[in-house]
């Protein structure tokens, strides 16, 4: 290893597997923040439709009641007819939600690798969830321990170390052996 390209060889390669330990790292930490967002997903789809159900029964108890008062004589047909429209759009609104939450429970189930029927995200309030409070003047040290950095860093570290051996290859071969011959003389 007279021009060090076996040296930068192995070291490409010590960087390279580096690398690819740091890339694993990076597919784990992508797919708990994609677990974190569905679960997150389910819980806002369920609050809506939770809302869009509170919103539908208000909707048709004043249905209701315009249907009486229309009966006395105190309301039109208009009032009726537009409030039959909403309580329409507020039924119209239910599907996309609990659609939604299907496959976003599916998402859940591929994410956890479980199957998709015996998948239940967790109940819970949208509003309950607590943001962790990330203090001011954290050091950006912190920033090399992202493994997407220092995925890069390791491959730039790799790249280096292939050029090295690239220009070492460059250089004529010196092989030593223990005979003798007209070809170690040249």
């Amino acid at each position: 290893d007279f021009w060090g390209k076996n040296r930068a060889s192995a070291d490409a390669a010590e960087a390279s597997a580096l690398a690819t330990r740091y890339d694993a790292e990076t597919v784990r930490l992508s797919t708990q923040a994609a677990l974190a967002n569905t679960y997150f997903a389910i819980l806002a789809s369920r609050e809506r439709l939770r809302l869009v159900n509170e919103n539908l029964t208000v909707a048709s108890r004043v249905l209701t009641l315009i249907n009486q008062r229309l009966a006395v004589g105190t309301a039109t047909a208009l009032d009726q007819a537009q409030q039959e429209s909403v309580v329409a759009n507020l039924r119209a609104n239910i599907p996309p939600f609990q659609q939604n939450i299907a496959q976003n429970t599916d998402v859940l189930a591929l994410l956890t690798g479980r199957a998709a029927p015996r998948v239940h995200a967790p109940s819970g309030r949208l509003m309950a969830a607590s943001i962790p409070h990330v203090r001011p003047g954290l050091p950006s040290d912190l920033l090399v321990r992202r493994p997407d950095i220092a995925f890069a860093e390791a491959s730039l570290d790799a790249s280096g170390a292939n050029l090295a051996a690239a220009r070492a290859a460059f250089y004529p071969s010196i092989q030593l052996t223990a005979q003798g011959g007209f070809q170690s003389l040249a």
